[in-house]
């Protein structure tokens, strides 16, 4: 009896002190334009309320993509910078082509499901690139 509540104490104790980190965990690992769209989502889950939030996480993502930019202009040297501008107005170029695509998949679906969908989509796209830019200026000023 008395070896049985010992267990039940050590394993109590063992959920309590591993049970924060695995939620610190959790949120670590998430991006805080992403937390932020999830929260502003759940708020208000409609399809215009949707629209509104990934609206801003894409300004938010353009945004970091701008600073990131910005930075590594500031850490480049001069062949570094060209490449750069170079790749970057590529980028552009692809984004708009990507967006181009996305909105012809997504006018030939039925529902207001597809709004948001195709927004996130477009959103996404500058994500990924703000997150590549963020990674060169790491790999430029980390290592």
């Amino acid at each position: 009896m008395l070896l049985s509540r010992f267990f039940a104490l050590c394993a109590t104790l063992l959920l309590v002190a591993v049970l924060p980190t695995i939620a610190q965990n959790n949120s670590e690992g998430k991006h805080p334009i992403d937390s932020a769209l999830d929260l502003c989502m759940d708020k208000n889950p409609s399809t215009t309320g949707t629209v509104n939030c990934i609206e801003k996480a894409y300004k938010e993502w353009d945004a970091e993509l701008n600073k990131y930019y910005k930075l590594l202009q500031g850490v480049c040297n001069e062949q570094q910078k060209k490449a750069l501008r170079t790749v970057q107005l590529a980028w552009i170029a692809y984004r708009d082509k990507e967006f181009e695509v996305i909105d012809k998949l997504y006018e030939s679906k039925e529902g207001t499901m597809f709004v948001p969908m195709a927004a996130y989509d477009k959103a996404e796209v500058v994500k990924k690139r703000a997150l590549e830019l963020k990674s060169h200026y790491e790999l430029l000023t980390e290592y």
